[in-house]
């Protein structure tokens, strides 16, 4: 049997599609910006989705051992960094401090502990770079001083946040000790 498909369209009428149009702002980070790995090139980031953040009262250990709100830090301070080819701890400056306005509404609750947005990269085995959103019950992470910690817990959070921080440092390594767990910025 042989179809007509062009006759067939026509006898159907037209309808308008539906255009759903939401404002985004797109943003562009080099690897060298955000990721040690080769893996990623480029990172494309639509506000909503926003940067890899922690919540304003995520605890930062600063280089004399102390912790202090992320939300309290300012250019210049001195916090500790870990490299993972030595396994040793080193001074690193904050270069520049992000801020993020855009309200963040999810972000992941880590054994109860640390607060943090899904597309963060984690110290995972101590030898990878883990996004937060691919994490699993079982990985094990890096915790200060040098501990291997087990993740237990992993919740999805729901709650709108309406700001949330990143540190970019001054030199490599690039990470820093968020709420005693090793991130990377």
């Amino acid at each position: 049997m042989n179809v007509d498909y062009a006759s067939k369209m026509r006898q159907k009428p037209y309808r308008k599609p539906k255009i759903h149009r939401k404002k985004i702002t797109i943003q562009f980070f080099t690897r060298k910006d955000y990721y040690p790995s080769n893996d990623m090139d480029v990172m494309l980031l639509a506000q909503g989705s926003s940067a890899p953040c922690i919540l304003p009262d995520t605890k930062i250990l600063m280089a004399d051992k102390n912790q202090i709100a992320v939300s309290t830090i300012k250019e210049g301070d001195r916090i500790l960094s870990f490299d993972k080819k030595n396994n040793t701890y080193s001074e690193n400056i904050v270069k520049k401090i992000a801020v993020h306005t855009d309200e963040t509404s999810e972000y992941y609750l880590i054994n109860s502990n640390l607060s943090i947005t899904g597309n963060h990269l984690l110290l995972v085995n101590n030898t990878e770079w883990k996004m937060v959103k691919d994490l699993q019950k079982g990985d094990i992470i890096h915790r200060y001083p040098n501990e291997p910690e087990k993740i237990t817990e992993i919740e999805l959070v729901i709650k709108d946040v309406p700001v949330v921080y990143n540190l970019q440092l001054e030199k490599e390594p690039g990470n820093y000790i968020a709420d005693g767990i090793c991130i990377h910025w």
